[in-house]
């Protein structure tokens, strides 16, 4: 992310690869704090606006309109069979869902999250698994 470059290594077979590629290089790309590669490519930008990709070109750009306000985002996931984007927001101790617009779907937030690190997303997109300090949570939506 301190070079906004993202490196693209084809897969000659399943078990061998071809050379890096630099595939793409932008300066919105510098610090970046999260990358999500499905159908599309979506990046938690330095801004925490999320940039979206397709095919290697710049689509749009997403700066969610959200109450409470958006303060740190730390991860994007946006699965493949899914239309969301699903954020982490540890500071706020909430996972954020997006239609593909950026607009609210849900927000999921609970006082029991202490210390959000990660979470992952089925590929359907109906259920979350959150990791809380040493705690999972699974969440279906």
């Amino acid at each position: 992310s301190n070079k906004g470059r993202i490196i693209k290594i084809p897969s000659i077979n399943s078990e061998e690869w071809d050379i890096a590629q630099n595939w793409l290089e932008s300066e919105k790309l510098v610090n970046a704090k999260s990358i999500s590669v499905g159908s599309s490519i979506r990046i938690i930008n330095r801004d925490n606006k999320i940039d979206h990709y397709y095919r290697g070109d710049y689509q749009s750009t997403i700066n969610p309109n959200i109450s409470p306000a958006i303060k740190n985002l730390k991860t994007i996931s946006s699965p493949t069979n899914s239309s969301h984007i699903y954020l982490l927001e540890p500071s706020q101790k909430r996972i954020i869902i997006l239609d593909d617009k950026g607009d609210l779907v849900k927000q999921l937030t609970s006082e029991n999250f202490d210390q959000l690190l990660d979470f992952d997303v089925s590929d359907n997109g109906k259920t979350i698994w959150l990791l809380d300090n040493n705690k999972i949570y699974k969440i279906e939506i």
